[in-house]
């Protein structure tokens, strides 16, 4: 008992929080994003990092649009003044918790509205 202590940083533990971001993109102006958050936070995940881009924002640079098409698996890039997804917001959030990511991944994917919800590594969730 006494020499517990001592040696019990030793001991592996899997509860620390884990980092994870996640790209989701939906339709604009149906008011997801307040959706999107309490989803989150209902599920016991910190949001440390928000990243929102407009449909209109996406348009002006070139790599964000080449992000954009490789996370659609779309083959066209919208003609010029054309908005991508006809009005779809790309959301960016860096969530952690201690539970596995893929809970939140389906809790999200379920929003109704939502067009995809992926994540920005490789699922860290014990197999």
């Amino acid at each position: 008992m006494l020499g517990f202590p001592r040696i019990s940083h030793l001991i592996p533990r899997d509860h620390t929080a884990r980092s994870v971001g996640l790209f989701l993109s939906y339709p604009d102006g149906r008011g997801l994003l307040r959706v999107i958050l309490i989803r989150c936070t209902r599920l016991r995940f910190t949001i440390t990092r928000v990243k929102l881009e407009p449909p209109d924002r996406a348009l002006q640079d070139p790599e964000a649009m080449q992000d954009w098409r490789d996370r659609q698996h779309d083959a066209e890039l919208p003609l010029p003044g054309e908005r991508p997804g006809h009005g779809t917001v790309t959301l960016f959030i860096r969530v952690r918790g201690r539970r596995p990511v893929s809970h939140l991944v389906a809790a999200l994917s379920d929003i109704d509205g939502m067009i995809s919800v992926e994540t920005d590594e490789g699922d860290h969730d014990p197999e």
